[in-house]
């Protein structure tokens, strides 16, 4: 008796297995048609697909997640749709939308290869003076990469306007500013000790000019001083890297010429030509005066100092921006 309910068992196992196999078949057609009718429309626009053999819901989802020889693991567009394969085209729709539960992420982007996310540039400039230049409409939350690698935010809009943008990172920007714990000393042109004379690079005075604003002689190291700063480590052990855009400072001066009432003294980057303006200013000898800076790091990664009349100089720096 108990044989005989074994076999009954197993007729019923061997039949439902028989009608788990034919929901497969049916399954597997209707796979088999969507990706003929993917083909079709890849075909159409030129692109043969390299879709064959995929005979499982499995195969294909793995096949997507990993992605074919120099394919992204998943490429979609909706700009270039064939229109005639669409129940109805939507010149608007997001080629991808993700909505996270109430503890996940919309996108989580895995550590691997070149970096977590690349956004690639655009191929032709969109922004002119920070403004899109496309015609359409932004809104809060887009993020944008011109085609100089400048990386925009749009912070405020609805939708219904070209909407307000910011510029996060880019060639025409300095950067973030990375503060020291401490300032530190990089330059100070009347430090002796037993090691050598000065702080940092070129010490001595910076001889004073006689013309007021700019004289040919200028381009002269008697009355120009180039202190490097970037790749260089301060008195007390902190680091400004070689790729350092810009310095944050303190800027101070001592009078050394007996014969003046005063005068200026300025600051600026390498490479670039002496500018109109002044970075501090002084009285008669033996007046020490500090002011802060921020300065654009030129060539060589160094800032140039030139004054109305000979002093010395300390430079200390609170920060750099990367």
């Amino acid at each position: 008796m108990g044989n005989n309910l074994n076999q009954e068992q197993l007729l019923q196992e061997m039949s439902e297995m028989r009608a788990e196999l034919a929901s497969y078949k049916t399954e597997i057609s209707s796979l088999t048609s969507q990706v003929n009718s993917l083909k079709q429309v890849l075909g159409s626009k030129g692109a043969e697909p390299k879709l064959q053999n995929i005979t499982s819901r499995r195969r294909m989802l793995k096949t997507l997640a990993v992605g074919a020889a120099a394919t992204g693991a998943l490429a979609f567009t909706t700009a270039n749709v064939n229109k005639a394969y669409a129940a109805s085209y939507d010149p608007a729709a997001n080629a991808i939308e993700a909505t996270p539960a109430a503890a996940g992420y919309g996108g989580l982007f895995q550590t691997g290869g070149l970096a977590n996310i690349r956004l690639a540039p655009a191929s032709t400039a969109k922004f002119a003076n920070g403004t899109p230049t496309d015609g359409n409409s932004h809104q809060a939350g887009e993020l944008y990469v011109d085609s100089d690698g400048t990386l925009y935010y749009c912070y405020s809009g609805t939708g219904s306007d070209s909407g307000k943008w910011r510029i996060l990172a880019g060639t025409s920007t300095s950067g973030s500013l990375i503060l020291f714990s401490n300032p530190d000393r990089f330059v100070q042109t009347n430090y002796q000790n037993g090691t050598g004379y000065g702080i940092g690079t070129n010490p001595g005075v910076v001889n004073g000019f006689t013309p007021l604003w700019a004289p040919a002689s200028l381009s002269n190291t008697t009355y120009v001083k180039t202190y490097p700063l970037a790749n260089k480590t301060g008195q007390n052990g902190q680091y400004i890297p070689a790729n350092a855009t810009g310095v944050l400072g303190f800027f101070s001066v001592q009078a050394m010429d007996p014969n003046t009432n005063g005068g200026f003294a300025t600051l600026w980057p390498a490479g670039q030509p002496f500018p109109p303006t002044s970075t501090t200013t002084f009285n008669a000898v033996p007046q020490y005066t500090s002011t802060q800076f921020s300065c654009s790091l030129g060539t060589g990664g160094a800032v140039c100092v030139a004054s109305r009349n000979t002093v010395h100089v300390v430079i200390d720096i609170a920060g750099y921006y990367l």
